[in-house]
Formats: C-alpha cells, structure tokens, sequence
C-alpha cells in the first residue's frame, strides 16, 4: 500500500521528520526510537514483536508527523 502522504505530498507542519530505518535493529530497541520520535507503533501481523525488525510501512525516508502510525514487521511474533 502507497503512503497516502506519499501519493498526495501536502505541506507539512512543523515538526515533521524522515522515518528512521530500523531494520535489523532489535524490534524493542526499534520501537523505543519509533515512541522517541511522537510516532505510534503497529506490528504488521498480530501480536508483539521481537528478534530483529523486517522491514516497516511507510518505508524509510517517507516523510511523517509526531504521532502517525508506523507498522512494524519483526522476525518473530509472540501471541
């Protein structure tokens, strides 16, 4: 799925940022640099995460605001 802000780039307010890349960091190192930044942290699948991060959606560099939502893909899942 295409980040709609991605697909439709509007003018952001300030205190906009990047989304770090997270990948292979440890998922509850990953979210605690996630929660740093305002953003709120979905896992992709169901349940909690742990072992290293897969990937996330919006990808990295996709341009955010402190409290967007950001899912995260950990290696492993815990139900």
């Amino acid at each position: 799925a295409v980040n709609e802000r991605e697909a439709n780039p509007a003018p952001l307010r300030e205190g906009a940022l990047t989304m770090p890349d997270v990948t292979g960091l440890n998922a509850r190192t990953a979210v605690r640099r996630l929660h740093a930044l305002g953003l709120r942290v979905r896992w992709g699948v169901n349940g909690a995460g742990t072992g290293a991060v897969k990937g996330t959606t919006p990808s990295p560099g996709a341009l955010l605001e402190p409290g967007d939502t950001v899912s995260v893909r950990a290696g492993t899942l815990l139900r």
